[in-house]
């Protein structure tokens, strides 16, 4: 992707956001951008972090920037003025203790768990949120599907998908997939499947 250099101003506040960051939220967003690029297929490793977050925050693909807010929530004030110049996207809500790896294939949903593990891959659509005020907890390698609903105090394994459109109330096993709704086992996970 081709960033014009008139462009790279409207970024400056979050190059400083960046910069500011502690190394431990500096390593998940290091993270996500790996993540990203991999998914939009832009230069995987490249040596100028702020030139790949420039490039990922001006990119078509806006879901990047609410990740990137989310992970600098600390910042209020710096977060907000960044947000004047690239603004995050409104229909994305995203609370919880969430690790490394975050990707939002696109806008529309509604992100609470309690807590999930590294790579988690969330769908358009998708409510991962409260019942009774319990929120779930999610492995790692977790995909949701488009559509899919995952709430309550429940906890989802390591290395599951859910197929779009299923309803997750109880708690899955790992290394599986499970779709329908409410949700069932469909199969054991391969390799394919993560």
């Amino acid at each position: 992707m081709k960033i014009r250099w008139f462009q790279i101003w409207r970024c400056l506040a979050a190059n400083v956001l960046y910069r500011l960051a502690d190394p431990e939220t500096k390593r998940k967003i290091n993270a996500d951008m790996d993540r990203y690029c991999a998914h939009l297929s832009f230069a995987q490793k490249q040596e100028n972090r702020i030139r790949l977050l420039d490039m990922l925050l001006l990119s078509k693909h806006k879901t990047f920037r609410s990740v990137f807010y989310y992970r600098c929530k600390s910042r209020k004030a710096l977060c907000t003025f960044s947000k004047l110049f690239i603004p995050g996207i409104r229909e994305i809500e995203i609370y919880g203790d969430i690790e490394q790896g975050l990707l939002l294939s696109h806008n529309y949903m509604v992100v609470h768990p309690h807590k999930a593990g590294q790579n988690l891959r969330v769908d358009a659509g998708v409510v991962i949120g409260t019942n009774n005020g319990q929120f779930p907890t999610l492995g790692d390698n977790v995909t949701i599907g488009a559509n899919a609903t995952v709430i309550g105090g429940i906890t989802v394994g390591s290395n599951v998908t859910i197929e779009p459109g299923s309803v997750v109330t109880k708690n899955l096993e790992g290394d599986a997939v499970y779709g329908g709704n409410p949700a069932i086992l469909l199969r054991k996970a391969d390799a394919a499947d993560r």
